[in-house]
């Protein structure tokens, strides 16, 4: 959370007429860098960018988004149900089961944001089951426009699920001229997208688009409430002995995406009902999002097939292994599946209950026992929100103050990339106790161009080149004036110190090893 912090410091800085809209180049100069690399919601920024003048210099709207996050999953979640035939208390616990979905609150407790907001994706599901309005294609080009605004991954989802709405309508409609208005939507829809694709900065990707790092969905992530060592979203799952143990593999941990027991209890009442559900599923109008949903979810879970610790590789042309690198972390687009399979368990539930003449009581029982029983991943991710551990806090001296002000560039040398799994020693120095978060705070609070930025895609090549550029002038001495570059090792410190002379001035403060440039007035 603290490097969006630091992004949004440095993105309401930069010039209101810019290409792309997003760009924000003081940070990782020469890196690219978008609003949206780095949990920047654009939907918030850009927004408070054009009142920046009016807030105050200490502001962040963190706290605002979540609060929001969690009032339209509720919100939706209650509009979703509505489209079932569930009576009022029914869709209001449907709409509570809903806002303590692990996968919602493992995403706040990993203080992703951005990524937390679910809602966007219930709402598509909402819009695609109550399709039945004439202007429904601007609603929809409206939703991917939010959604593009708030995540990439989101945005795909959402697409596709406009996709599917477009065919379920298709599927339904008789009229001779249904192929036309089809292929008219998908081509307005693939427009939208695109457009916002550029103009958000996407575009900026491209070098870089497949990166280090294989993420994918174990095929029975959606049962697996451990999203740690130690840790687990079941208290009741955590005292069967075979289970206590349930470490996936490593590449998995991303993708936790654990069902809950309202979601188990709903898979056993959807097992019951097994017949009417197979023909639901079968109808016309449901035939588009549940085939979405399965490649969705093959997607997510890769070529390479893991089933518990279990695993084999599908034969796959490598078009389509690079074409899913692209989004590499792609177990996320197992969301669609999960929130259609948390909506049909919650339905059958309901069903099963309205057999008793309890079902208020039953329903809401099983809703307080899944609380308990998750109590424990619900505190975990109410606790990372709230108490953050601190960086090193090792830039707050009066030292660093008075030094800030007559700054205009930081380097870090080396600098590195935060998505590499190959850092070397000495780039591993910046990670220790966070310490990067404290430079990028000193650098966001003087307003510092960087050679560093952390952003949500591999930059190995910009940091290749920016590492070869600050040692290239350190050699020759070219180091601009405003300066100040720190070094992770003390050799190299002070190699580029009897290099440049008198034009630098050397200093140790709080252990880091540091040079200023001297103005030429010094």
């Amino acid at each position: 959370m603290a490097h969006a912090q630091y992004m949004w410091e440095y993105f309401r800085r930069t010039p209101l007429l810019q290409w792309p809209i997003t760009a924000v180049r003081p940070y990782g100069e020469d890196w690219g860098t978008i609003f949206p690399s780095t949990a920047g919601i654009v939907l918030m920024g850009v927004p408070f960018k054009l009142l920046s003048s009016l807030l105050p210099d200490q502001f962040q709207y963190l706290g605002v988004w979540t609060l929001s996050s969690f009032a339209l999953q509720g919100f939706f979640a209650e509009r979703l149900f509505a489209n079932f035939g569930l009576r009022e208390y029914e869709r209001v616990l449907g709409a509570a089961s809903m806002l303590i979905a692990p996968a919602f609150l493992f995403r706040i407790g990993m203080t992703h944001l951005d990524l937390s907001a679910h809602w966007l994706v219930i709402a598509a599901l909402v819009q695609y089951f109550s399709d039945c309005s004439k202007r429904l294609s601007w609603n929809w080009l409206l939703m991917i426009a939010v959604t593009m605004m708030v995540h990439i991954y989101l945005s795909v989802i959402v697409f596709v699920i406009a996709v599917a709405s477009a065919v379920r309508r298709y599927l339904v409609d008789n009229a001779q001229s249904a192929h036309r208005k089809l292929v008219g939507e998908l081509a307005l829809f693939t427009l939208t997208a695109f457009s916002l694709w550029y103009l958000l900065g996407y575009s900026t990707f491209l070098g870089s688009a497949q990166g280090e790092g294989f993420f994918r969905l174990n095929s029975l992530a959606f049962f697996n409430p451990g999203f740690g060592p130690q840790t687990s979203y079941s208290l009741l799952l955590d005292q069967v002995p075979s289970l206590s143990a349930r470490s996936f593999i490593a590449e998995e941990g991303e993708g936790f995406a654990y069902i809950g027991l309202l979601g188990l209890a709903g898979c056993v009442a959807l097992l019951l009902g097994s017949r009417d559900w197979v023909h639901v599923i079968r109808r016309r109008e449901n035939i588009p999002i549940a085939c979405i949903a399965a490649v969705l979810f093959a997607v997510a879970v890769s070529q390479r097939v893991a089933i518990i610790r279990r695993e084999f590789e599908l034969p796959m042309p490598q078009l389509l292994i690079d074409a899913r690198q692209v989004f590499r972390v792609a177990n996320r687009f197992s969301w669609l599946a999960y929130y259609l399979l948390l909506l049909a368990g919650w339905v059958a539930v309901v069903r099963l209950a309205r057999k008793s003449r309890f079902s208020k009581l039953l329903l809401t029982g099983l809703l307080l026992f899944a609380v308990v029983d998750q109590s424990r991943g619900i505190f975990f991710s109410r606790n990372q929100l709230v108490h953050r551990e601190p960086g090193a806090q090792v830039l707050d001296s009066p030292t660093w103050d008075a030094l800030g002000q007559r700054l205009s560039r930081m380097y870090l040398v080396p600098t590195f990339d935060v998505q590499s799994d190959n850092l070397t020693p000495d780039a591993e120095v910046w990670l220790r106790n966070e310490l990067w978060t404290d430079l990028i705070a000193f650098g966001a609070r003087n307003n510092l161009t960087t050679n560093f930025a952390y952003v949500g895609r591999p930059v190995t090549n910009q940091v290749k080149k920016a590492n070869d550029g600050i040692r290239r002038q350190l050699r020759t001495g070219q180091i601009p004036q405003g300066s100040i570059i720190f070094f992770a090792n003390e050799r190299e410190w002070s190699e580029a110190q009897a290099q440049l002379g008198g034009s630098a001035e050397a200093l140790i403060v709080d252990n880091l090893y540091v040079l200023v440039a001297r103005e030429e007035n010094d």
